[in-house]
């Protein structure tokens, strides 16, 4: 099962199949990013979300906005806070359950 979950967040030709599997296998523990809906997020924290998966750091992807890396790490302490999440990738994981990726 956790690894159907862990699944489910990677962008696959399979992942209506690991959704159908999930909820019939009936999810006996939901979790708070399935639950909790994300505070709304500013455009700048919006478009730094999405360029979360790609895994670039601070700095580049600074230079991909056109922005200054405090202002990225800024938005990333707001993205974080607003989906209650510490690492990039629980941000990634929770954004993509609550369909803002």
């Amino acid at each position: 099962m956790n690894l159907l979950v862990r699944y489910r967040h990677l962008e696959s030709p399979h992942d209506t199949f690991v959704a159908e599997l999930l909820s019939r296998l009936g999810s006996r523990q939901a979790s708070p990013a399935d639950t909790t809906p994300a505070e709304h997020l500013t455009e700048g924290e919006t478009m730094v979300l999405r360029i979360l998966p790609t895994m670039h750091k601070a700095s580049e992807i600074a230079d991909d906005l056109d922005v200054s890396i405090n202002t990225v790490k800024a938005h990333l302490r707001a993205v974080y806070r607003k989906l209650g999440v510490a690492t990039r990738r629980e941000a990634v994981e929770r954004a993509r359950a609550a369909r803002l990726l």
